[in-house]
């Protein structure tokens, strides 16, 4: 997978070397967090106004998720692409750990949840995770598997904590 990884990361990071590509995925890469925040953060208000089941597991799928990705963060010390590469990333970042990525975990939780809630906002919000979670490896800061990585534990923690949310 190594291999694999790089390669395909490569083949995005030189996509930066077009400047309106470069200036968008910025922005994505910089603000796409905000904006699920905020989005997840009213979907909430809506939820807890409305006294709405789904607000249980809305709330404790994506927050499984992050813990997740601290635990498992613990055991996996990955560099990032930019360290490893020895080049510099095309956003401020810190050094450290990149798998699996927060913000994919987080964007992809979020989108599931919002899902639930609303299946064609659900669907952007998908949309929304994948440009986040590609904006990520094309400013270099995260390979394509920590974004897959992200990716797995968020369906896996968010529908089962949805499952059980609804068992009898």
């Amino acid at each position: 997978m190594g291999i694999l990884d790089e390669k395909i990361f490569l083949l995005l990071f030189k996509q930066m070397n077009d400047n309106r590509i470069a200036y968008v995925t910025r922005f994505v890469a910089l603000y796409a967090s905000k904006v699920f925040l905020v989005t997840y953060v009213l979907i909430m208000l809506w939820l807890v106004v409305n006294r709405a089941f789904i607000l249980i597991p809305y709330l404790i799928g994506p927050a499984l998720s992050l813990l997740s990705v601290i635990v498992i963060r613990r055991f996996i010390n990955r560099k990032r692409p930019f360290e490893i590469m020895g080049f510099k990333p095309l956003i401020e970042h810190e050094k450290g750990c990149s798998f699996p990525s927060k913000h994919g975990t987080s964007a992809f939780a979020i989108a599931i949840a919002m899902m639930w809630v609303h299946p064609l906002l659900g669907c952007l919000g998908i949309l929304m995770a994948v440009l986040t979670g590609i904006s990520r490896v094309m400013v270099g800061v995260h390979y394509p598997s920590d974004i897959v990585g992200g990716l797995l534990i968020a369906i896996l923690l968010s529908q089962l904590t949805y499952f059980l949310s609804i068992m009898p």
